[in-house]
């Protein structure tokens, strides 16, 4: 036996199931279970190369940074300058050595450098004296860069000048003997991301160059982003609705255990863009204070912190004084691995359900559903029941659908959903459609002073036109192939026997039958009747709206409110006992406001449940008197507005019908939320989501196991949503009560406390989730006591 085969048979291990283990290769070789739509950012600053004075110490920490990159699978990284402005060289060589005038352009280079193929490097990358050490950089050995041992479904190539044997097409240098033929014509020169034919390895097909990460799972590199400031990391994000969680670094921050406590391990995979920021050797306050930007939103030194979701210690009580950012990253990412960890097991955790799902299900005939309201949340619900293999008509009452109401937010929490439904195109019009601002004021109210600045994201997602976002709802039902029955109005509704499918009555006696009816039928929702067994009542919450909705482009030529006019903007004033929102679409072609005001006579307590209320602009004048004077000027040129007098009801004990379990609430007809909310939307398009899969995980023989388990499901998360509102309202309008103008205010004590709501992901909470519930659920049913929500 050869030394190198017996060294082999010593290295074998035997594991608990009794398998052999070859411990002389290394034992983590990926295997994907589903793609990962997730990501992870790091921001470093250029001033971690300023205690270097040779390039080989230099090239050292890229090195370490980049080796720290792949470790831990981070998917983009930000070189951020933290120099003062005065400080930066204005004339730097492109040609020339970087590292000791232009250590952010330095950083830049190698760290793309490092994360190309080496194959690919001679020949898009020319000699520079920046490499001239880069042979002692060590390799990255990521599956993006080949190795001849691995086969995967994906690669990188560089394209040749070469020609086809057919003549048509493109050759691919992919760092293998033989190449790949892509059908398509791409210049010399051009890096590429291939997806290999599963049958010919010689054929390949461009994707994304997020294709291997999305839909394979697979760590694919990170790319560079360089940006000028610390500010500019949040605004530049390339990702569709910014970060949704950030941690900053600092000795002055929360121990890792503290910031994210073992008991909260559940919300902390609650993101779908993570950054996490890196000071360098003088901190992260160094580097806003040399941000104009931030000097401007009084972002400096102690309240650096306020730009952060977390503000976290990597190490306390180290023993050397200092720690090197490079360092630093192997240690801080160490400790905030557990964030994304929980979200690469919740997606296997999907993944694997999602298959047994579909597996355990795939011979159950298909369950049947009515839906009763074409509204945003109908609309919804059949999408979902649609993309989860059920079958589905909308019966609504209106002959057609015209363009109503106002602003209206959609937050990632819905998008998420609603992209998985209706495709990428529906994403992207959906997002089209709302306020492209990257972040909200909120001002005092009488002089327009910003107490708060917060990103938009965090307030309601993309504010739009409700009927904008009706239409593309609408257009993707239909691009489903969903039938919408207009002009068929619900008089009654039939709750059968157990077992028995239930029914409704049309307008014109009409009676038909399904598995499943879901009345999403609005506020004035007679579905509700039916369930609850008696007529629920609205109350005045004590609060009205006047609200408007115009275009703004006469609004254009008045100096006093241009600057709210001539961009998409978002501005809120607050005051006591009232509050108004202002909201700028399509570079001011559109403006909206909303005045939220307590109401303090009888007669406007008087419960007049409408949409459609003429308001009153000399109360409108009245109630902004004493206003900011700019926002003022645009409010005394509306042309009309609706009084909007704001009801509530009581939270529901149950949102299914008593006898068949087969007639379910959802959206406004059992969760109504307030504006301030701004989550009405979003927590419909969720409650489809469940219900979806609720009913796909039980079958058609069990569907009262369905409803019963979604309504337990649904309810603290919609009730919590549904506070926030109540809880946000109030703040508003006491923050400024009892205060005097020289009082400063804690800006987080006026902040929307949404952006927790934004990265769940309710599909894979119900996969996760739906063993427990649906035993105690089985329970119940078994012994005929249901218990009631609230």
């Amino acid at each position: 036996m050869a030394y190198y085969d017996q060294g082999r048979q010593k290295k074998q291990r035997i594991t608990r199931e009794g398998d052999y283990v070859d411990t002389s290769k290394p034992t983590a070789f990926f295997k994907p279970s589903g793609g990962r739509e997730w990501t992870v950012s790091v921001a470093v600053p250029g001033s971690v190369l300023s205690t270097c004075r040779r390039d080989d110490q230099r090239t050292g920490v890229v090195s370490h940074i980049a080796r720290a990159l792949a470790v831990f699978a981070i998917d983009e990284v930000v070189v951020y300058d933290d120099s003062p402005f005065d400080s930066r060289p204005t004339n730097v060589d492109p040609a020339g050595y970087t590292g000791d005038v232009d250590p952010c352009g330095y950083l830049d280079h190698l760290l793309q450098y490092m994360e190309m193929p080496p194959f690919m490097r001679r020949t898009l990358l020319p000699l520079h004296p920046n490499l001239k050490a880069a042979g002692l950089m060590a390799s990255l050995d990521i599956p993006s860069h080949p190795h001849h041992t691995d086969w995967l479904p994906y690669c990188e190539g560089v394209t040749t000048a070469g020609t086809p044997a057919n003549g048509s097409g493109t050759i691919v240098d992919v760092g293998r003997k033989t190449p790949v033929t892509i059908s398509q014509d791409v210049p010399p020169k051009t890096r590429i991301t291939l997806q290999i034919d599963d049958n010919d390895w010689s054929i390949g097909e461009p994707v994304d160059p997020a294709t291997p990460r999305a839909e394979g799972g697979y760590y694919w590199g990170y790319t560079v982003r360089r940006c000028k400031s610390l500010a500019s990391v949040f605004e530049e994000c390339s990702y569709d609705g910014g970060y949704d969680m950030s941690v900053g670094t600092s000795e002055r921050g929360l121990p890792i255990p503290d910031a994210f406590p073992e008991k909260k391990k559940k919300d902390q995979s609650n993101f779908k863009h993570l950054l996490i920021v890196f000071g360098g050797p003088r901190g992260l306050e160094y580097a806003a204070e040399n941000d104009p930007a931030l000097q401007e939103m009084g972002i400096a030194r102690g309240r650096t912190k306020e730009l952060f979701d977390h503000w976290v210690n990597i190490l306390p009580g180290q023993g050397s004084r200092t720690i090197r950012t490079d360092e630093a990253l192997f240690i801080g990412l160490s400790g905030l691995r557990r964030i994304w960890e929980s979200s690469r097991l919740t997606a296997e955790r999907e993944f694997d359900l999602s298959n047994s799902m579909i597996n355990d299900n795939a011979s159950q005939s298909q369950i049947s559903a009515i839906v009763v309201g074409a509204g945003l949340g109908g609309c919804a619900c059949a999408l979902a029941l649609k993309h989860h293999g059920h079958s589905v008509v909308i019966y609504e009452k209106l002959r057609a659908f015209r363009r109503l109401g106002d602003s209206l937010g959609l937050g990632e929490n819905a998008l998420k959903l609603l992209e998985r439904w209706g495709g990428r195109d529906l994403y992207h019009r959906l997002t089209s459609i709302g306020n492209q601002a990257p972040d909200m004021q909120i001002r005092r109210w009488h002089d327009g002073k910003i107490l708060a600045v917060q990103p938009l994201m965090d307030m309601a997602g993309y504010i739009g036109h409700r009927g904008d976002y009706h239409n593309a709802f609408l257009d993707a039902v239909r691009d489903a192939g969903i039938e919408i029955k207009m002009g068929c109005g619900v008089a009654d509704y039939e709750d059968e026997e157990a077992g028995k499918q239930p029914a409704i009555i049309l307008e014109d006696g009409t009676r038909v039958t399904a598995d499943i009816i879901i009345g999403a039928d609005g506020i004035k929702s007679r579905a509700r009747e039916q369930v609850l067994g008696f007529t629920d009542a609205p109350k005045s919450s004590g609060y009205s709206c006047y609200r408007a909705y115009f275009p703004g482009a006469h609004l254009k030529e008045d100096p006093l409110c241009r600057e709210f006019v001539d961009h998409d903007c978002v501005n809120i004033w607050i005051g006591e006992d009232t509050h108004l929102v202002q909201n700028t679409l399509r570079n001011g072609d559109e403006f909206n406001w909303i005045v939220t005001r307590k109401l303090s006579h009888e007669a406007d307590m008087e419960i007049r449940e409408s949409w459609f209320q003429e308001g009153d602009l000399e109360d409108v004048a009245r109630v902004t008197a004493s206003v900011d004077p700019r926002i003022r000027a645009a409010v005394s040129k509306t042309p009309s507005c609706l009084d909007w007098k704001i009801c509530y009801r009581d939270p529901l004990p149950t949102w299914v019908s008593p006898r068949s379990h087969r007639i379910a609430l959802l959206g406004d007809s059992c969760h109504p939320h307030l504006p301030t909310s701004a989550q009405g939307a979003s927590q419909a398009t969720e409650s489809a989501a469940v219900l979806a899969v609720c009913l796909k995980l039980a079958g058609r023989d069990n569907i009262p196991l369905a409803t019963r388990t979604y309504e337990k499901l649904r309810f603290a998360r919609t009730r919590a949503s549904q506070s926030n509102g109540e809880d946000l309202r109030d703040r508003w309008h006491n923050a400024l009560k009892d205060v005097d103008d020289g009082v400063e205010i804690d800006p987080e004590t006026l902040k929307i406390r949404n952006r927790w709501l934004y990265a769940f992901d309710a599909e894979a909470d119900t996969l996760g989730r739906w063993q427990e519930v649906s035993s105690l659920v089985s329970d119940e049913l078994r012994l005929g006591k249901i218990t009631p929500l609230c």
